[in-house]
């Protein structure tokens, strides 16, 4: 289903849509999401009961496949740039809103992301966290972080696609 969404977006008239950085920001999304409300999930359910170590080792790899999908959209960063810089009009004035009116936004976006992300990794390996008090409130606060840097990832996303025709 996320596959069919990126495509729909991925074959419109607007250049900063059609790559492959759209299915990475949906899938990426999808699957760093995935993560957090996996592991805020498990915790919460266990309401501060004993987690098996079989289960923190699984939420661990959990967290890792988040940051994983976070990271592989950061590198491809300068990959979309560089494609929307030498395109068309369309594509190069997306660049440009990209780079000049979005791009105070676009790196709040990713360092809350990051710091979410990275929040949730650091929780879940810190040293001596072998016992199973894992902090509901940092989780969750990773959870938010996350939250409101992909919903301004999501609005960059839409604010800066320029069409290559008019109306």
């Amino acid at each position: 289903m996320i596959f069919s969404m990126a495509s729909i977006y991925s074959s419109s008239i607007r250049p900063a849509w059609d790559s492959g950085n759209t299915f990475l920001a949906f899938l990426g999304t999808t699957i760093l999401f995935g993560a957090l409300g996996s592991v805020a999930f498990i915790i919460q359910g266990s309401k501060g009961n004993k987690l098996s170590p079989e289960l923190i080792s699984v939420l661990k790899k959990i967290s890792l496949a988040g940051i994983a999908a976070l990271l592989i959209q950061l590198v491809y960063l300068p990959v979309y740039y560089s494609a929307l810089s030498g395109g068309g009009d369309a594509a190069l004035a997306s660049a440009q809103t990209l780079a000049g009116t979005y791009a105070p936004m676009m790196v709040i976006r990713w360092v809350l992301s990051v710091i979410g992300a990275a929040l949730l990794v650091y929780t879940l390996f810190k040293k001596g966290n072998t016992t199973p008090a894992i902090p509901l409130n940092t989780v969750y606060l990773a959870f938010a972080l996350v939250l409101v840097g992909e919903f301004l990832g999501r609005y960059i996303f839409y604010a800066s696609a320029v069409s290559i025709m008019v109306g």
